[in-house]
């Protein structure tokens, strides 16, 4: 799966699933897929970081900062060119690193428990909503990772 999927499931919440209704040896997979995939998200904000370095940005906080109040002002124009130009790059560098492929080292559940996996997640409390935490994009994007497709 591409680094940007990691984004978007953390976004559905898929580390807060739960796999109650699972036999043992299948919950346990689950355990083992969300740990891989916040040690992937971990590794992912590791090297976002170094990017913003390797682009020139050293305090996110104060060039956004700096960048927004040159932008508003328009007093240094050369100073917001340059801003702009080390923003473009990093934006260049992270579109680059999460097209990036990544493997999660998880074994696949049979799509049985998987679908049980899904009702239990599907009603799930966040943020005072009721949310499904495995939805037909996260079911598209865990095919061959958390589940596979049963045989025919």
């Amino acid at each position: 799966m591409k680094k940007a999927t990691l984004y978007n499931l953390a976004q559905y919440g898929v580390g807060n699933i739960t796999n109650h209704t699972l036999s043992p040896a299948n919950a346990y997979k689950v355990v083992k897929f969300r740990k891989e995939l916040v040690a992937a998200l971990e590794a992912l904000a590791k090297d976002e970081e170094a990017l913003r370095k390797d682009a020139g940005i050293e305090d996110p906080q104060a060039f956004d900062k700096e960048l927004n109040g040159l932008r508003e002002s328009k007093s240094n124009p050369k100073r917001l060119e340059e801003m702009e130009g080390i923003l473009k790059r990093f934006i260049e560098l992270r579109a680059e690193l999460l097209n990036e492929e990544v493997t999660l080292d998880c074994k696949a559940l049979p799509y049985e428990e998987w679908h049980k996996l899904q009702v239990e997640n599907s009603e799930k409390e966040m943020n005072g909503k009721k949310v499904d935490l495995l939805p037909a994009y996260v079911e598209d994007a865990l095919e061959g990772v958390l589940w596979v497709a049963p045989e025919e």
